[in-house]
């Protein structure tokens, strides 16, 4: 069996193939055995095993080639300069300070910045050694598998298919005492990680070929399934950290650097609990959704805040006393910071859960 790269895998239907003789008596062309069947061979010449995501949200549905490349550059670029702003207005606003305050400043500016650094290295580091996901549609697959009468036209794709999926699991090195750390730590149960083992085996013990339907069913039951599960607690676990911090900062700034830093960090956990990295467009569709979750939380303070003296306001003039609307005011504070968490805390859930579909190998 041939390792064919972990990309997408078009399923083009060649010029004149010769189908493996299945007791017609003579080999004959495609077009010959099966005649009017053009707009079905049409169909699956235009079929690509790797799944894409249809949604306003994604820029890469209408990208090709070299613009998704330019894409990832553009993104990260325009991510540099917008933590660069927002460091500006931090130094800014340090300046400012009464000079017993500048140091303190200058101490937290200092470990967002270092924070921010380590999280890109982390990531950068991810990508570099991991090989992109295959994400190959499951539907394309059994669509692939039922097609009985251009079964001669589709072997050699689904074999390519279900090479790539061994090629991930042959590298997937489970037994090794520093994976399986690795893995427990970003959340595998002790259950789990030994069910992967088991599926592991059984995958690559089992001839993808016999049955290609009911192998790639399994690899994304016994095998994939697992992963998911421990993706969804780490993603949860990351989202509370992140709101939480971000409500108890009193910063705009510092808000910007712990989401990019808990949105990096994230991204490289979860390539690190799958074991691959995202192709060209989910890099692009997932820094994408990252920026846009920095942008929020550097302006969301201003909304907050004007929400929160709002309802302060309103509960201080329901009360009496200085007391009263001193709390009243302390109150829509708390409630407006509060809200600010849970904002970020949810946009960093939504980039989990997208970056989670985009690592899958079968969807």
């Amino acid at each position: 069996m041939t390792t064919v790269p972990a990309q997408t895998i078009p399923l083009s239907v060649p010029p004149a193939p010769a189908p493996k003789d299945r007791g017609r008596g003579k080999s004959q062309p495609v077009e010959d055995v099966l005649p009017g069947e053009e707009e079905l061979a049409a169909e699956l010449e235009s079929l690509e095993l790797t799944r894409s995501e249809h949604s306003w949200f994604d820029p890469t549905r209408w990208m090709s080639g070299s613009m998704v490349t330019a894409a990832v550059v553009l993104v990260v670029g325009l991510t540099g300069l917008f933590v660069l702003s927002q460091t500006l207005s931090v130094v800014s606003q340090i300046q400012s300070l009464p000079e017993m305050w500048r140091w303190a400043g200058w101490g937290l500016l200092g470990i967002g910045l270092t924070l921010v650094g380590y999280a890109g290295i982390r990531l950068g580091g991810v990508y570099v050694r991991l090989r992109a996901t295959p994400n190959l549609s499951a539907g394309a697959l059994d669509q692939l598998a039922q097609r009985a009468r251009l079964r001669d036209a589709s072997d050699d794709r689904v074999e390519a298919a279900t090479a790539s999926l061994k090629t991930l699991l042959e590298k997937h090195k489970l037994n090794s005492d520093k994976v399986g750390k690795e893995l427990r730590r970003l959340g595998l149960k002790e259950e789990e990680l030994q069910d992967l083992r088991d599926a592991r085996a059984h995958l690559l013990d089992t001839h993808a070929n016999a049955n290609a339907e009911l192998w790639v069913r399994e690899y994304r039951e016994l095998y994939v399934g697992t992963l998911d599960r421990a993706a969804g607690r780490l993603i949860r676990r990351r989202s509370m950290l992140c709101g939480a911090k971000t409500a108890a900062l009193p910063n705009g700034g510092i808000d910007t650097a712990v989401v990019l830093t808990h949105s990096y960090l994230l991204v490289a956990d979860l390539c690190r609990l799958y074991r691959v990295r995202t192709g060209r467009r989910g890099t692009v569709a997932i820094m994408w959704r990252a920026l846009v979750g920095v942008l929020v939380a550097g302006q969301l303070e201003d909304a907050v805040d004007a929400a929160g003296e709002q309802l302060g306001g309103l509960a201080g003039g329901a009360s009496t006393g200085i007391l009263a609307r001193a709390g009243s005011a302390v109150a829509g504070k708390v409630v407006g910071k509060a809200a600010e968490g849970m904002v970020n805390a949810a946009f960093l859930y939504r980039l989990g859960r997208a970056t989670v579909k985009r690592l899958r190998p079968v969807a």
